[in-house]
C-alpha cells in the first residue's frame, strides 16, 4: 500500500463594497494509491487582498485573482486601507 497525497484548490470571490478579495481552501488528501480511498483530509484556509503578491499561490488562484484585481479594483482597496488607517490614527492635539 502506497500513499499518495494531492492538493485540491476552491476559491471564492468575497465582493466587498468595489473591491474583491478571494478566499482560498486548500484540501491535503491522501488517498490509497491501489484502491483510491481517502485516508485523510486537511483543510486550510486564507484571504487573499487586492494587490497581494499571489507568486506563491497554486496556478489556478493566480489565475482567479489576475481576472479580478483590475487596476481599479486595486486603487479601490488602497483607498479603503488609507481611509482606514486615517480613521485609526490618534488625533492631534
Amino acid at each position: 500500500m502506497a500513499l499518495i497525497e494531492t492538493q485540491e484548490y476552491q476559491t471564492e470571490v468575497l465582493p466587498i463594497s468595489s473591491y474583491h478579495q478571494v478566499q482560498v481552501r486548500r484540501s491535503d488528501i491522501i488517498k490509497d494509491d491501489a484502491t483510491d480511498e481517502i485516508k485523510a483530509t486537511t483543510f486550510h484556509r486564507h484571504v487573499l487582498s487586492p494587490g497581494a503578491d499571489i507568486s506563491g499561490e497554486a496556478p489556478e488562484v493566480q489565475a482567479v485573482c489576475n481576472a479580478v484585481w483590475t487596476d481599479e479594483v486595486i486603487a479601490a482597496y488602497e483607498a479603503f486601507v488609507a481611509a482606514q488607517e486615517a480613521e485609526m490614527a490618534p488625533a492631534s492635539e
